[in-house]
């Protein structure tokens, strides 16, 4: 029987912390999904979600993909403590396996019971990361606390702080790592991303708006951290 031929083979650990990050039911359907990045020319794989407000990417060292492919999230690979010897496999017919490199349960321990691959176009969030020379340390500006604690709440467990940056004006975004260099999460190769809010958007028209059109309450998620 000849042995099934796998577009990506990646950490399931890996997998476990960046699917922390996918959207759930989301009308955008590969946002449900993590993307699995191919760079080829021996470049590393990337692992990356997003759920429209929050992004996060993760190298894999030792992953494998020969072409970058969006797949579903199993609830094994987040309900089940992974490491480095838990593997999650798919093949070109889409069919996602997790399996254990480990003596103790060595072998296949999931099978996903649909094709897991996402069809459609995976958002390209580039554009919106910009340079990360323009980054500072810290949080300054209008920012949405919530999207803070909610990226401090799924990084929990990673096993270091996290840090947050923020680009310098007039540009509204704020990256994160966690940890710092080799000792942050996967040594160092992951990074997050806050979006651009559309409520700093909106705090920025009211305030130029005339008053007889402005809303009657001011747009209240938004804070303005000291500079």
């Amino acid at each position: 029987m000849t042995a099934p031929k796998y577009v990506a083979d990646v950490s399931a650990d890996v997998f476990a912390r960046v699917a922390r990050f996918a959207a759930n039911r989301d009308v955008r359907r590969t946002l449900n999904g993590v993307r699995i990045l191919s760079a080829g020319g021996g470049k590393p794989v990337t692992l990356l979600s997003s759920n429209g407000v929050l992004l996060y990417a993760e190298e894999d060292p030792i992953g494998t993909a020969s072409q970058s492919v969006t797949v579903q999230v199993p609830r094994l690979a987040v309900a089940r403590k992974m490491d480095d010897a838990h593997r999650v496999r798919v093949t070109a017919d889409g069919t996602l396996s997790i399996f254990s490199l480990a003596k103790r349960d060595g072998g296949c321990l999931y099978v996903h019971p649909v094709p897991a691959i996402i069809d459609g176009t995976f958002p390209d969030f580039l554009p919106a990361i910009g340079n990360l020379a323009d980054y500072d340390e810290g949080l300054r500006g209008d920012f949405d606390v919530s999207l803070l604690l909610r990226a401090a709440e799924l990084t929990k467990g990673f096993g270091q702080p996290i840090r947050f940056y923020t680009a310098k004006p007039p540009a509204q975004r704020i990256a994160f790592v966690i940890g710092g260099g080799r000792a942050g999460a996967n040594r160092g190769k992951a990074f997050g991303m806050v979006m651009p809010l559309k409520s700093t958007l909106l705090a920025g028209l009211e305030a130029n708006m005339p008053e007889a059109l402005r809303p009657s309450s001011p747009t209240s998620i938004v804070r303005r951290a000291a500079a």
